[in-house]
């Protein structure tokens, strides 16, 4: 394995540590947006999610990814628990691909993504401030 895939692993595996014993709670709570719910694993202009004034957690997510699961209850909390923020939800996933994580649909391909849950965290003034683990981990810290 070479050392940037056991590095994901690695952090993967932290992040399932650091949330398994959490309780399961409505991932779409409020201040949860499901942002393309209508047209799962297309592309999407990202930056029409982003508002102004409000930080936006931008969470791309496949059903069948146990670490998303894991993390949505903690999506919402922060979006209860921080008022200017918002979270929109991106299921990577296409319909028609059930069971695994749809590393090929249209929307991972557009973003790059080779592992989930992949957040974007965007400030009050719409810059992209932390992607990847580094945004996971200012969720797990504004959640504490």
């Amino acid at each position: 394995m070479n050392l940037k895939l056991y590095k994901k692993a690695v952090g993967m595996a932290m992040i399932l540590l650091l949330l398994g014993g959490l309780v399961v709670v409505p991932a779409f709570a409020a201040g949860v947006i499901h942002g393309n719910k209508d047209n799962p694993g297309q592309p999407v202009d990202i930056k029409k999610f982003v508002k102004p004034g409000q930080t936006t957690i931008i969470d791309m997510y496949s059903q069948y990814c146990p670490p998303c699961e894991k993390i949505a209850p903690i999506l919402a909390s922060v979006a209860a628990k921080r008022p200017k923020t918002q979270v929109v939800k991106l299921d990577i996933n296409r319909p028609n691909v059930k069971g695994s994580i749809d590393f090929d649909s249209p929307l991972a391909k557009q973003q790059g993504l080779n592992f989930v849950p992949f957040i974007l965290i965007f400030d009050e003034q719409g810059q992209l401030q932390y992607k990847g683990q580094d945004a996971i981990n200012k969720v797990l810290e504004w959640n504490k």
